[in-house]
């Protein structure tokens, strides 16, 4: 049980939702702690003066196991919500700007070069963007972890 006890005492709060892999490798890591110490058929550890049941102390570092997996899951969910957000806004925005009518030839002139440039200061990035939030999503559904329909649709739109 001592190769689990780091479970009681680490926290997830160094962890960056956009490094996917290592996100990927710290909750299969937790699920895998997890796995290991509820496969512990050793419920009763007996001593010459005493036993020690061990039945709360797995249930308590299974459950913390899941816990920290859980944590890195649901920080990577709020990454991908407020992200798709962002893009989903940042591509309406882009797109009203470019039907805009303007008022003098200033206005048109800054139209033209922000048109002129658009590939490579809003398309390119917002695709990029687009598609690590897709990877993210990817990434929590491979471990059944459900995102809120609506912000799976954002990122979808996105594209559209």
């Amino acid at each position: 049980y001592q190769k689990y006890a780091y479970l009681l005492t680490e926290q997830v709060v160094d962890l960056d939702p956009l490094d996917v892999d290592t996100v990927r490798a710290r909750t299969e890591a937790y699920l895998q702690a997890g796995t290991e110490i509820e496969k512990l058929t050793c419920t009763v550890l007996k001593y010459p003066f005493f036993e020690l049941h061990c039945d709360e102390i797995i249930h308590t570092l299974s459950q913390q196991a899941y816990h920290l997996a859980f944590t890195c899951l649901s920080t990577v969910s709020v990454s991908v919500h407020d992200r798709s957000q962002a893009v989903l806004t940042e591509w309406q925005e882009t797109h009203e700007r470019i039907l805009s009518n303007p008022d003098d030839e200033e206005e048109l002139a800054r139209l033209k070069q922000f048109m002129a440039d658009i590939n490579t200061l809003k398309t390119k990035p917002l695709m990029a963007t687009t598609r690590h939030i897709h990877t993210q999503i990817d990434m929590l559904a491979d471990f059944s972890f459900e995102v809120e329909s609506d912000v799976v649709e954002r990122a979808f739109s996105s594209f559209a």
